[in-house]
C-alpha cells in the first residue's frame, strides 16, 4: 500500500504543486490533500501496478544507459571523422608545397 501511494503521489506529483500554495516552499496541507481522491484499488492489484512500474523504471534506465553509450559512440565516430579530415587536409597542403614548378 505504502509504495502503491508513492508512487500514485510521485505520478500526480505536478498536479498536487499546483495547488499547493507558497512562493519558495510550496505548502502542501492535510485541507489540501483532504479533497484529493486517491483511487485505491485491492492490495494484490497494487502489488501489480507496483511490480510493473518498477520493470518499466528498470527499462527506462537501461534505455538511458544505452542512450548514453550511444552518444559516446557518436562523439568518438565524430573526433575520428574530424581526425581524418584534418590529417587528409594537413597531407594535401603538404603535397601542394612539395609540387615542383
Amino acid at each position: 500500500m505504502k509504495e502503491y501511494l508513492s508512487l500514485f503521489i510521485k505520478n500526480k506529483e505536478i498536479e498536487i504543486y499546483s495547488v499547493a500554495t507558497g512562493a519558495n516552499w510550496l505548502n502542501i496541507n492535510t485541507d489540501l490533500l483532504k479533497n484529493y481522491i486517491v483511487p485505491v484499488p485491492p492490495i494484490d492489484e497494487q502489488k501489480i501496478m507496483v511490480k510493473k512500474v518498477y520493470q518499466l523504471m528498470n527499462k527506462c534506465q537501461l534505455i538511458e544507459q544505452e542512450v548514453e553509450k550511444n552518444e559516446q559512440y557518436t562523439n568518438q565516430l565524430i573526433q575520428a571523422v574530424l581526425k581524418e579530415a584534418f590529417s587528409s587536409e594537413k597531407e594535401e597542403v603538404n603535397d601542394s608545397k612539395n609540387v615542383e614548378v
